[in-house]
């Protein structure tokens, strides 16, 4: 590794999180949520990057309000419904 990223594979806190690295998967639209929904298969595309050392998921794209829905392959999150999808992930 270079000196120009000697911190990246260093800790981070960010605000009450400890975050082991700097690195991050940012949020964008896989096209796997069924009807809003998370899915299996979106749980396992983001256990690659998870078992490979990334520091920070964040997950789908998701809409959190009913007027602001892209269509029926994107995630919603704008009610209690959402909850069992989520939990694919903890």
């Amino acid at each position: 590794m270079t000196s120009r990223f000697k911190t990246l594979f260093s800790p981070f806190r960010l605000r009450g999180l400890e975050l082991p690295n700097r690195l991050v998967s940012t949020a964008h639209g896989t096209y796997m949520p069924k009807g809003g929904s998370q899915t299996d298969q979106i749980a396992l595309y983001q256990s690659a990057p998870a078992a490979g050392g990334v520091g920070l998921i964040i997950l789908e794209a998701t809409s959190v309000h009913w007027t602001a829905i892209g269509g029926p392959r994107l995630a919603v999150a704008a009610d209690d419904d959402c909850i069992p999808g989520y939990a694919k992930f903890f």
